[in-house]
């Protein structure tokens, strides 16, 4: 147990300085380039080959190679599942090189189908830019397949460190060779980065005992597809959620560029501690299911479920009370205008609503992988990406870009909603006491709301930079101190969870 929570600390710390060092990437390229039209295209060709890995192979590479790699090591050992490794590295470098040939001769008309707002010379950087990232989703493929491996191995530090280096590479060449060589060599940086990114995990991997072999033929091939294949539906939210924004929003001004700078700082916030939590808690909960170990299984569920809900609570409530403060803190500088932070702080907004559902989202999907029971979440993420479609159709025209933010929304409550019901039905790892205890955190977050604003507007400090961090800082202090008060005194269930982690 006290390895277990150091190693959820580790990568929660990992995760944390990634989403940092992606978030001064994301504050520098804003002050250079505002919401100029080389932003917009190059976050729209930002945009395309990590949608699209997340759509054609993140499937296989997250949900599906591991529960079928832990399946080989368990039962034949780690030579068989090595070689099952190597062959589904092999299988996923082919088909992701094959891919991105393709999507590269086909990129104008994938520019025009995905961002036809955009049009003139935006337009052409776009395409220009979409043709240096594309080759992305190669890396990106490798990449990802061994984090499966080396989470499966026992070794979780080096994949949730590995976005630092290459955040490290573009934040470098913003500072010393932007002048130099533009929008371009911004893009290279990337690439570059997401290059290092598979490349630092070889060593890891081979150091771990991984033996490589050239084999493209394994009979654990047939069980990914099966699993993959409806696995892909149920992953298809959120990339195609973002691929919805930006199509709908390329034909709005500057809603490409606000939208991004929106979701990615809600990114960190929502993803950091489900992410760390969820990442460690899969491997075992598809050693469980393997073992059959159903009261365990249940346990570790109940347990990250009630974690997720009672953390993510106050951080929504932070997001919401101090979504202009927090724009204007973290963009507004350079070429980020007063408009920005209107149009970005009102998408932030709306995006920050959903912080719990994604969180329960991600839980309730790999809960359902690690069992191998891909049907319902697939099924449910085809209606909710439909359920999207519509709602971004409607609030666009009535809020603009602030509804394709809150349709993000709507949809993660959907179908977290839906998966949830479900699966609570089959298991119940949920009960009266849980249900109870998720009430109790919503009044608490409910009352948290007024304090934070409240002590914001009385701390007269906002005059500087410092004193605005200051204030806001503050003002999330007394509004969380609320918050931790309440937890201790109404939730003991909680309160004995989180007073377990922490003493550890």
């Amino acid at each position: 147990m006290k390895k277990s929570i150091k190693t959820v600390g580790f990568m929660f710390v990992m995760i944390l300085l990634s989403k940092l060092m992606g978030q001064g990437r994301e504050m520098l390229i804003a002050s250079l380039y505002g919401s100029s039209g080389a932003a917009e295209a190059f976050y729209v060709a930002s945009a395309l080959p990590l949608n699209l890995f997340d759509i054609v192979f993140a499937s296989a590479v997250s949900s599906a190679f591991i529960p079928v790699y832990n399946t080989y090591l368990e039962k034949d050992g780690v030579q068989e599942g090595d070689r099952f490794a190597s062959a589904f590295l092999n299988v996923i470098l082919i088909g992701s090189v094959v891919l991105t040939g393709l999507l590269i001769f086909f990129s104008s008309d994938l520019v025009s189908v995905l961002a036809g707002g955009l049009s003139g010379e935006v337009r052409s950087i776009a395409i220009q830019l979409s043709i240096i990232l594309l080759p992305i989703i190669v890396f990106a493929s490798l990449a990802f397949s061994f984090v499966g491996l080396l989470q499966s191995k026992g070794e979780f530090g080096v994949p949730a460190a590995m976005s630092l280096v290459s955040n490290g590479v573009v934040i470098l060449y913003l500072f010393f060779l932007n002048e130099q060589f533009g929008i371009n060599g911004l893009a290279v940086s990337l690439l570059v980065g997401w290059v290092l990114q598979f490349a630092i995990q070889i060593p890891v991997a081979v150091k771990k005992g991984f033996r490589y072999q050239p084999v493209i033929r394994h009979e654990g091939l047939k069980t990914v597809v099966k699993l993959a294949i409806p696995v892909m539906v149920g992953t298809w939210i959120q990339p195609i959620s973002a691929l919805i924004n930006n199509a709908f929003a390329s034909g709005i001004a500057d809603g490409v560029s606000t939208l991004n700078w929106a979701n990615k700082l809600y990114l960190i916030v929502s993803s950091v501690f489900t992410v760390s939590l969820t990442n460690y808690i899969f491997p075992r909960l598809s050693k469980q299911s393997v073992q059959e170990d159903q009261e365990a299984y249940n346990s570790t569920l109940r347990i990250s479920f009630m974690l997720i809900v009672a953390v993510l609570i106050p951080i929504c409530v932070l997001m919401l009370a101090f979504k202009t403060p927090i724009i204007e803190i973290v963009y507004k500088r350079g070429e980020f205008t007063d408009r920005d932070v209107y149009l970005t702080a009102g998408a932030f907004f709306y995006y920050s609503l959903g912080i719990p559902f994604y969180g329960l989202l991600d839980l309730l999907n790999k809960a359902y992988y690690a069992r191998k029971k891909m049907l319902v979440p697939s099924v449910t993420a085809g209606v909710a990406i439909l359920f999207n479609i519509g709602l971004s159709f409607v609030l666009k025209d009535a809020m603009g870009s602030f509804g394709l933010a809150l349709s993000s929304s709507l949809t993660a409550v959907f179908m977290s909603a839906v998966l949830l019901i479900l699966l609570n039905k089959q298991l119940h790892f949920v009960g009266k006491k849980e249900l109870f205890s998720i009430i109790g955190c919503i009044l608490l977050g409910i009352i948290m709301f007024p304090v934070c604003t409240l002590t914001y507007q009385v701390i007269p400090l906002k005059g500087t930079l410092i004193g605005h961090i200051a204030t806001v800082g503050i003002s999330a202090l007394a509004g969380m101190l609320l918050y931790g008060i309440g937890i201790i005194a109404t939730q003991r269930d909680i309160r004995n969870k989180l007073k377990g982690v922490m003493k550890r």
